[in-house]
């Protein structure tokens, strides 16, 4: 019998730097924002795309940050 085993995908908890990011990219301008955001790198895995996906979305969710 195969037990299928999941890989835990952690979640998106936004850190001081974080924050201060978020402070500043709300701060810019429209045109500013379009270059900002959380990258990943050529060779991330799905957990870690799922995690910037994550940062990515708070980032933009038009909530103040505190």
């Amino acid at each position: 019998m195969t037990e299928k085993i999941e890989k835990s995908v952690r979640n998106f908890v936004p850190h001081e730097s974080d924050k201060e990011f978020k402070r500043r990219f709300q701060a810019a301008s429209p045109e500013e924002r379009k270059g900002w955001g959380y990258d990943f790198t050529k060779d991330a895995e799905m957990d870690e795309v799922e995690y910037v996906r994550q940062a990515d979305e708070w980032l933009r969710d038009g909530q103040p940050v505190d």
